[in-house]
């Protein structure tokens, strides 16, 4: 085995690399999410009703790293480390990139995939569906019917009605409690 002394640059560059974290640990150094996170609150509001077709660097600039690498890139967070999996708390699902009403409380079960699974969805065009075959299994990806974000996926293998397990990411929903999402929603239709 050969062990090799440290460069005088690798040297530097870990001391600063040292300092930077320090910085952005005390909030001396603004973080890249807060640099996101102001850029997003600078954009346009989403409108109200109807189907969304935005780029994909509105996009980028709308969502976080991680939630445009699931709605826009169609990748999956990792199993039982999400916000969702064990939430039982009783409202809706709504998509994380738009708003759209996409499953309640109700619906939610656990499948024991470490993602927040449900039988069907809130109303039946809320989401698309696009069936892909692999290795003789079928899955569906789902993804919101009104700005097209990937929510996750559908297997054969759930439980009535439907006989779909939604198996969908955390980070491509958003949860609004019950009595919330009513006052949302009726706000909603009143200013139609």
């Amino acid at each position: 085995m050969l062990h090799h002394a440290p460069s005088s640059l690798t040297h530097h560059v870990g001391r600063l690399l040292v300092v930077l974290g320090l910085g952005l640990a005390l909030g001396l150094v603004p973080s890249a999410s807060a640099n996101t996170a102001t850029s997003r609150s600078l954009t346009k509001p989403l409108p109200e009703q109807g189907k969304i077709d935005l780029s994909e660097g509105e996009w980028a600039r709308r969502l976080s790293a991680e939630q445009y690498q699931v709605l826009r890139e169609r990748k999956t967070e990792r199993a039982f480390a999400n916000a969702y999996w064990d939430h039982h708390e009783k409202g809706v699902y709504r998509c994380g990139a738009c708003g759209q009403i996409l499953f309640h409380s109700e619906s939610k079960y656990d499948a024991g995939d470490g993602r927040p699974s449900f039988s069907e969805p809130a109303a039946p065009d809320a989401l698309d569906k696009y069936t892909k075959t692999a290795f003789g299994k079928t899955r569906h990806d789902l993804r919101c019917s009104r700005c097209n974000g990937h929510v996750g996926w559908a297997y054969e293998d759930g439980p009535a009605p439907s006989g779909l397990r939604h198996s969908l990411n955390s980070i491509a929903l958003t949860f609004e409690a019950e009595g919330e999402w009513q006052r949302t929603e009726a706000r909603r239709q009143k200013d139609e």
